[in-house]
């Protein structure tokens, strides 16, 4: 059954047709979300996902226990584990921003031909990913905040059963349940012709996510501030990688296209540019609220996370902006709500916010570089450009003066 209406040829003037285009993606996406959750939750998965590429926290001796594993180790108390994770993963919020490439990728590199079930559950398993990939984030950095609610281990926390089990254990325990359905939906079923290829993008992926993360709480823990050239590598592998060049490697497998080095280069330099932009601004979100975004805006500062931002105001800052930043950055002891006002106000007057501000607008110029990159042998990229036009909220909503926050 066709999901879709036809790809809109497009222009400028067809803005209103993409939009409409992409609240059908996304309702495509979720209801396909929500069966695959279920069936996470009631069907085995034979293979093992080989946790150990998975982020920081798991190492190679971690062992997958599936879902007959969880529902032995945990008993009785699995019923309400299995129903918050569903809960957590079907949970609103968030752009659906990695399927929507995928699919816009697809028919951009078919030149117009429509998902079919097969795309769309790579869809949902690109998004599963990351949805794995926040939960166990929120073990590592303590975070109880995710998309206005509560984080996967704090819901579990709250489950009076669970007692006297450790909820950021049984986190990482169920982590890896829903990272095996993304491998299963994005390199089991699909097609043999490009399963080989797909496997080596999927797992690259995963292992530049790994690595960057690695380096992220490497960094954390350190004294030493890094330069800002590695802070954005970390960024590439931790964001880009398998947020924007997956799905469009995948799209551009799937879709049966011959390949060239243009569309290729064409796919590093979007995926590398979009990807930097939306990590940028994400971490500048520590100059807002907590119900403003819907997260810990502080969590950096309290984990001592090494963001462009803090980098920026150091260099830029005198003596005195600089050791107040190093005396409270990382020390939650020391991060009184008025210093971290003052944090907020020295990011401001010493010109940091204006740079990242700059720096995002340079890497959305790198982005439609790409784009024109990949135009060149042929192809529509309207529909990707629209995603990349609308993917970031921009930064007029930051400029708020840090004096009249409260």
């Amino acid at each position: 059954m066709n999901e879709f209406d036809k790809f809109p040829q497009s222009s400028e003037k067809n803005t209103p047709i993409f939009e409409t285009l992409i609240v059908k993606d996304r309702t495509v996406i979720e209801a396909r979300h929500k069966e695959i959750v279920e069936e996470m939750l009631r069907e085995e998965i034979s293979a093992e996902p080989n946790i150990g590429n998975l982020e920081g926290l798991y190492d190679s001796n971690t062992i997958f226990l599936g879902l007959s594993g969880l529902k032995e180790r945990y008993g009785d108390k699995w019923p309400a584990i299995a129903e918050t994770l569903s809960e957590y993963l079907n949970q609103e919020g968030g752009k659906r921003l990695r399927p929507l490439l995928l699919l816009n990728g697809y028919r951009m590199f078919s030149r117009g031909a429509e998902p079919s079930q097969e795309i769309i559950n790579a869809g949902v398993g690109i998004e599963i990913l990351h949805e794995t990939a926040l939960l166990l984030d929120d073990v590592t950095d303590n975070s109880k905040l995710r998309r206005g609610a509560l984080s996967l281990w704090a819901k579990i926390e709250n489950i009076p059963v669970i007692s006297p089990s450790d909820p950021k254990q049984v986190t990482a325990d169920v982590g890896p349940l829903p990272f095996s359905w993304t491998r299963h939906l994005m390199v089991d079923e699909v097609d043999d012709k490009i399963k080989s290829e797909v496997n080596k993008i999927f797992w690259q992926a995963v292992l530049d996510m790994k690595h960057g993360q690695d380096d992220d709480n490497i960094s954390a823990r350190a004294s030493e501030w890094p330069p800002l050239e590695r802070v954005l590598e970390q960024f590439y592998l931790k964001t880009s990688s398998y947020s924007m060049r997956l799905p469009l490697l995948f799209a551009l497998h799937a879709s049966g296209t011959k390949i060239d080095n243009n569309i290729l280069e064409g796919i590093e330099v979007f995926s590398r540019g979009f990807g930097l932009a939306f990590q940028l601004h994400d971490d500048l979100l520590i100059t807002k609220t907590n119900s403003e975004i819907g997260k810990d805006s502080t969590l950096d500062a309290f984990n001592g996370t090494k963001i462009p931002v803090v980098i920026l105001a150091r260099q830029l800052g005198n003596d005195e902006e600089i050791n107040f930043i190093d005396q409270v950055w990382g020390k939650p002891a020391l991060l009184t709500p008025e210093n971290i006002l003052r944090l907020k106000k020295i990011f401001e007057t010493t010109g940091a916010l204006q740079k990242i501000v700059e720096m995002m607008k340079l890497e959305i110029e790198k982005a439609k570089t790409g784009l024109d990159m990949i135009a060149k042998s042929g192809f529509d990229i309207s529909s990707l450009k629209h995603i990349l036009n609308t993917g970031l909220p921009w930064m007029d909503d930051l400029n708020v003066p840090i004096e009249n926050q409260k």
